[in-house]
C-alpha cells in the first residue's frame, strides 16, 4: 500500500444532474441516454478508485431547432455527493461551439486555479472541450497521453 494521495479529477463533458437530463429528454429529438449513463458510470469508477471528482459540464442538447431551447444558463448542481458546474451557452449553429468554448475557458481556468485539480479528464469529442484541453496542456507545458512505459505523459524537457 502506498501513501500517495489519489489525484483530484476535473471531469469536463456532459455529466449533468438527473433533473436537467429529464428536461432535455422531454424537449429534445435526440435522447442522450448513453452519454448520461456512461458519464455517471465514469464518475462512480473514479470515486471508487479513491479519487475525488468534480464536474464541469454542458447540457447535451441538440442544436436549435431540434431542441427549441436557445439559451442554456450556467449554474451549479450536486448529485450523489458530486459537485458540478454547468456551462452556459447559446444553442444556435456556430454560436454553440463559440459560446461553449468561452464558457469553458472562463469556468475551467477558474476551477483549475481554485481547486488545484491534478487531472483534467475530457469526456466526449467536442471541439470546445478539446481546444480547452490543448490550451491547458500548453499553459502547463505538459504532454498528453501515456509515456513509452504506459505511465502518464511527463512535462516538457
Amino acid at each position: 500500500m502506498t501513501d500517495e494521495r489519489c489525484p483530484r479529477v476535473l471531469l469536463l463533458g456532459f455529466t449533468i444532474g438527473d433533473d436537467l437530463f429529464r428536461h432535455i429528454v422531454a424537449h429534445d429529438v435526440v435522447m442522450p441516454t448513453q452519454t448520461h449513463t456512461f458519464a455517471w458510470a465514469l464518475v462512480r469508477s473514479i470515486r471508487a478508485a479513491g479519487s475525488p471528482v468534480r464536474l464541469l459540464s454542458a447540457a447535451p442538447a441538440s442544436t436549435f431547432p431540434r431542441n427549441r431551447q436557445i439559451r442554456f444558463r450556467s449554474g451549479r448542481f450536486e448529485q450523489d455527493g458530486v459537485q458540478g458546474e454547468l456551462l452556459g451557452f447559446v444553442n444556435l449553429l456556430g454560436l454553440k461551439h463559440l459560446t461553449r468554448f468561452v464558457a469553458v475557458v472562463r469556468a475551467g481556468s477558474r476551477t483549475l486555479r481554485q481547486h488545484g485539480d491534478d487531472v483534467l479528464l475530457i469526456h466526449g469529442v467536442h471541439s470546445p472541450f478539446l481546444w480547452f484541453g490543448a490550451l491547458v496542456a500548453w499553459r502547463r507545458s505538459v504532454r498528453g497521453g501515456a509515456g513509452p512505459d504506459g505511465s502518464p505523459g511527463s512535462g516538457s524537457p
